[in-house]
């Protein structure tokens, strides 16, 4: 199943093809168009929570986190 496009922000970033939109007022979503990196990090939180970034993907297999 292809990446939904339509509605969403499209860039392009070193031969890649992305598209970006904020899911749910909440999070900010960054998918290549075929599937191989996904991002999401929350676009507000609350004072004292972590940072999350959560990357999915089989370009990104094996990442440490710092």
């Amino acid at each position: 199943m292809a990446v939904r496009t339509k509605g969403r922000a499209k860039f392009e970033f070193e031969g890649h093809h992305f598209v970006w939109w904020i899911e749910d007022f909440e999070h900010l979503s960054i998918v290549s168009t075929d599937k191989l990196f996904s991002v999401k990090v929350p676009v507000v939180k609350e004072p004292g929570e972590p940072d999350i970034l959560v990357i999915i993907g089989r370009e990104f297999v094996g990442g440490q986190p710092e």
